[in-house]
């Protein structure tokens, strides 16, 4: 189906972005990092990509499988199920399983809804095979799991991954993002927020913006004056704080 079409058939607009969240919205990297501020949009782009990025997207390509994950399995259901058969219903091929958390759309394709703290969840799916996959709350899940049980099940049909989330310090969220921006994360900006990719891998990209583009400035005030500066900084400027001593 033509995007522009898909688009006009999906329930939920959205709009006013942000110069950052138009660059992430197009970026068609097989792997995307986007650390974000809290209530930045990050999710609920992430997840319009997972539906319709050009050529890969599960409105767009019949037969594959596609994963919404987040560190629990009841983390990724609050998140993600019932905003995904909100925008996808015209689109199914039959009901959902409400008990497996899984949609059947009408193109042969499926979303499945998953928590990550049980690596099984997304192993030895072949049918259909895996295309994508979008993992919120990143900093969060295990430090292994993308490593020695999500990337490989992408290796088949060259899927690929959304990994967003809030930093939780410096940990393999932070290496990962490194990883993706070249090694070294770029400064970021009011409204212009923070993009690199990876020169030496030109799979990877990294996207940052703050809370602050996208909320309204008398809330980003009032979390500012009752959280501490490196909380803040962490939640709502995207810093990946360390804890025990210097950013």
């Amino acid at each position: 189906m033509d995007k522009n079409k898909l688009k006009r058939l999906l329930p939920v607009k959205l709009i006013d972005f942000s110069p950052a969240n138009k660059r992430y919205y197009k970026d068609l990297h097989r792997f995307i990092t986007a650390p974000c501020g809290r209530r930045s949009r990050k999710t609920l782009i992430g997840t319009r990509k997972m539906l319709i990025d050009r050529g890969r997207g599960a409105l767009m390509l019949p037969g594959y499988a596609y994963f919404f994950a987040a560190p629990t399995r009841q983390q990724a259901k609050k998140i993600f199920w019932e905003k995904l058969k909100r925008d996808t219903k015209l689109f199914w091929a039959k009901p959902p399983l409400e008990t497996e958390l899984i949609i059947f759309l009408l193109n042969g394709s499926q979303l499945q809804v998953v928590g990550l703290e049980k690596a099984e969840r997304i192993e030895g799916q072949t049918d259909p095979p895996v295309k994508g996959i979008m993992i919120t709350e990143m900093g969060n899940v295990k430090p292994d799991m993308w490593s020695e049980h999500i990337r490989p099940i992408l290796s088949d049909n060259k899927g690929f991954a959304i990994i967003e989330g809030t930093p939780e310090g410096r940990n393999h969220y932070f290496k990962m993002a490194s990883y993706a921006a070249g090694g070294i994360l770029p400064e970021t900006k009011p409204m212009e927020g923070a993009y690199a990719e990876n020169p030496d891998d030109p799979e990877w990209s990294y996207h940052s913006w703050w809370s602050s583009d996208v909320l309204p400035k008398n809330e980003i005030d009032s979390a500012k004056r009752t959280l501490d500066p490196r909380s803040f900084e962490q939640e709502y400027e995207a810093g990946f704080v360390s804890y025990e001593g210097n950013l």
